[in-house]
């Protein structure tokens, strides 16, 4: 009897129907799963797989060689061969390992480049032709301030900043919160860099507090936004105009803006993103 009992008891922790009432019910740790749940789960998966979204980096049909490199660096630079040997053998192998991989019984090592030298020696100019070889941003930086700051504070974001500039983005995301929001809003480079986004006419999407930026950066002034309530005044003081809506997107002044209030508007947010970069 008991058996039975425990038998009888088992329902589906998702519908709550009864061991009985399904063709099968799944045990896991401390919940319970039926077959009919399990089919819906899959043709929710089904319906939002998107096959794009779930795609890996692009992968190179090739990747070149360390001989290839070094040649693009000899039309940019003059001499330091033993350099430009032993950059190309690093940069070779760093795309190998991230693309490839090692095979079971071989690993490649991840490849770390110092360049050391006097003033003038070309140090900088190597690092600016392989960005150019591969196609990625390229920021300089100066390591003073980091020492005095001890890596915290403002210098390791202004570095990030300068990256994303020179990266050459398509539209910026502000993020939420207040903390967060309350350190970006001041920081002059949050500000130029924002700036630069509208003034190119690339969309600017922000959240909740996100949009405390944008009036700091007098992008807000004829402009209608939807920000969390507690800025409503903050976007009125700027000159713009607030409505308490779940996702407004605002074209004026040559920029696309989009912003909504909160976590929960987030599909609709997101939605919009993706939209303005299609």
């Amino acid at each position: 009897m008991p058996k039975n009992d425990e038998r009888k008891s088992v329902r589906c922790s998702f519908c709550g129907k009864h061991q009985e009432q399904v063709a099968r019910i799944i045990a896991g740790p401390g919940a319970y799963i039926c077959n009919e749940c399990v089919h819906l789960c899959m043709s929710i998966l089904d319906d939002t797989y998107d096959p794009e979204e779930q795609a890996g980096p692009d992968i190179p049909d090739v990747i070149p060689t360390p001989r290839e490199i070094r040649d693009v660096l000899d039309q940019y630079i003059i001499g330091q061969e033993d350099a430009k040997i032993a950059l190309s053998v690093a940069v070779y192998n760093h795309y190998k390992r991230i693309y490839f991989g090692g095979g079971e019984d071989v690993e490649l090592q991840k490849s770390n480049i110092l360049l050391m030298g006097p003033t003038g020696c070309g140090k900088t100019l190597f690092a600016q032709t392989l960005a150019r070889i591969l196609k990625v941003p390229f920021a300089i930086a100066d390591a003073t301030t980091l020492t005095e700051a001890g890596y915290v504070g403002d210098d390791v974001e202004n570095i990030l900043l300068r990256l994303v500039q020179a990266a050459d983005y398509d539209l910026l995301v502000v993020p939420g919160g207040t903390c967060n929001v309350d350190r970006i809003r001041v920081n002059e480079d949050a500000i130029t860099l924002a700036q630069e986004f509208a003034h190119e006419g690339k969309p600017i999407a922000a959240i909740c507090h996100g949009a405390w930026l944008l009036v700091n950066a007098g992008l807000v002034a004829g402009k209608t936004a939807a920000p969390c309530r507690y800025i409503a005044a903050d976007i009125e003081n700027a000159g713009g105009h607030y409505v308490d809506e779940q996702l407004h997107v605002d074209d004026a002044n040559g920029f696309k803006l989009i912003t909504s209030r909160k976590p929960a508007d987030l599909d609709y947010f997101v939605g919009a993103i993706k939209d303005a970069l299609k």
